[in-house]
């Protein structure tokens, strides 16, 4: 099982200078405003406010080889738009002899940071991206080379197909749908779309700063934010909140895969279900095993957004002919989504994602979550919505087509399962028995699920039952649990 630390998926080989292994959890909105030693003293992630600029959320953190500094901005404009300003913001850092920096875009925004040798290389850093969100795209500006090659590589990460393009949405993951329109910056209008992205971002309610170390660190950069010449007030980013649940079915070549998606209004409870979904024998990742072999978690995703929070599982499919039926996909997407929201338990006001900033190792990760934390939970979330995303082979959609109907009815029809029932009397018997079995026995067991029957039978044994005694019942042919008991006084 593999858990994703980000949503914003790197663009293979061509997006350089991204956070490496794509770099981090989302986390949400930070406390009010406070100094650095409110941080050293306990408080993990202090914000602060400051007149006609972007906020700052200040971390300090000590023990790391070199401290941290980041920006990020959160807009509605999809990937096109995170890729382009992230490409933008690059190369002019770039120009400017700060080759070291990492950028990680994603759906709702994009995150930049840099490790900084001391106070002075973070106060370059604040200035000179303030200074490349206020310069206007030219037409022959020397970041337009940088911004066509990361747009190309978008490009060339097509989504499956409307059903991996809705779940993204609410993931954050990059990707574009064919036939998707991305401009192109040597064209009049291409610059003319990238001028807009870049007045968006350079706005104080639409991007935020974030220093990691130690509290002069921290301190010396929102000094240095204080002293950028003013920022526009701008737009924060709306985040607009599905109209409605979708499950849908695409057709692609490659391995089979299911994925199911909730959007969701409380991100501290989302990021805490991460760990409950992701221990070693997760009842998630057991219930697959048992019910459906072969069905197995691939990636469990979070991400904090600037309205709610998006919580993903992505399951592979078997591989193979037959191909899973209808029947087995709508299981699968009934079961991830019962233990999705099983694992929603409540979580700590904050702590949740207090802990997620300072948990990465590498600096530039932890600042970079801290910055996108100022922009995130700020706008009123919706109620739950789910999306369930599957992917099989060309020639196998066509038995898929009616997934949504089939999850509906699957759970909301009533639980009834027929059983067989065979009563027998026999004299001198001082208990009274009761058999509930199964004639699915251990014969049929492969080396997949070898032994699961004995284990569950035997620990659905230990339950308390007040007098009744239960006991697990094993044999080739069928398997069980047999309970037994005195008969009652009267």
């Amino acid at each position: 099982m593999r858990v994703s630390l980000v949503l914003a998926c790197v663009l293979a080989g061509t997006l350089s200078g991204l956070l490496p292994a794509c770099g981090a959890f989302k986390a949400g909105a930070a406390g009010g405003p406070g100094s650095p030693g409110d941080a050293a003293s306990g408080t993990r992630v202090v914000r602060r406010e400051l007149d006609h600029r972007p906020p700052i959320n200040l971390v300090v953190r000590l023990g790391d080889p070199l401290p941290a500094v980041a920006f990020a901005s959160a807009h509605d404009g999809g990937a096109v738009a995170s890729v382009a300003v992230s490409a933008l913001i690059l190369a002019r850092l770039q120009a400017h002899g700060m080759a070291d920096v990492v950028s990680v875009p994603n759906q709702a925004g994009v995150e930049l940071a840099m490790l900084c040798a001391d106070s002075a290389a973070a106060t370059a850093f604040i200035a000179q991206v303030s200074a490349a969100l206020a310069t206007p795209v030219a037409e022959q500006d020397d970041a337009l080379p940088l911004v066509a090659q990361h747009l190309a590589a978008l490009r060339g990460r097509p989504f499956a197909g409307k059903a991996e393009a809705a779940l993204a949405e609410c993931s954050g993951d990059l990707g574009l749908l064919a036939g998707a329109v991305v401009p192109d910056v040597r064209t009049a209008a291409g610059r003319a779309e990238l001028e807009k992205y870049r007045q968006f971002a350079y706005a104080a309610r639409a991007s935020a700063f974030a220093a990691l170390g130690s509290a002069d660190f921290v301190d010396a950069a929102a000094t240095a934010l204080g002293k950028v010449p003013d920022w526009p007030t701008g737009d924060a980013a709306e985040d607009p909140w599905p109209a409605g649940d979708a499950v849908d079915v695409d057709a692609a070549q490659g391995t089979r895969h299911l994925s199911v998606a909730l959007r969701l209004g409380d991100a501290d409870a989302a990021l805490a279900s991460v760990r409950t979904l992701t221990v070693n024998d997760a009842a998630l990742s057991s219930r697959l095993r048992s019910f459906l072999p072969g069905f197995k978690v691939e990636r469990v995703a979070f991400q904090a957004r600037p309205r709610g929070a998006c919580l993903r599982v992505d399951v592979r499919l078997p591989e193979g002919d037959p191909a899973p039926s209808l029947k087995e996909a709508t299981q699968a997407a009934s079961l991830v989504s019962e233990e999705m929201r099983a694992a929603l338990g409540p979580a700590e006001p904050r702590r949740a994602l207090d802990d997620n900033i300072i948990e990465p190792s590498d600096p530039r990760q932890a600042a970079a979550r801290a910055a996108w934390r100022a922009l995130t939970g700020r706008q009123e979330p919706g109620v739950e919505r789910r999306f369930v995303a599957l992917s099989v082979h060309p020639a196998e959609r066509a038995g898929f087509a009616g997934l949504a109907s089939a999850l509906t009815e699957f759970e909301t029809r009533p639980a009834r399962a027929p059983l067989e029932t065979r009563i027998r009397s026999e004299a001198g018997q001082g208990e009274l028995w009761l058999l509930v079995g199964s004639p699915c026995g251990t014969l049929s067991e492969s080396n997949d699920d070898a032994g699961q029957s004995a284990l569950a039978l035997t620990l659905a044994a230990h339950e308390p039952a007040n007098d009744v005694t239960l006991e697990p019942w094993l044999t080739a042919d069928a398997v069980g649990l047999l309970a037994h008991s005195a008969r009652a006084p009267g």
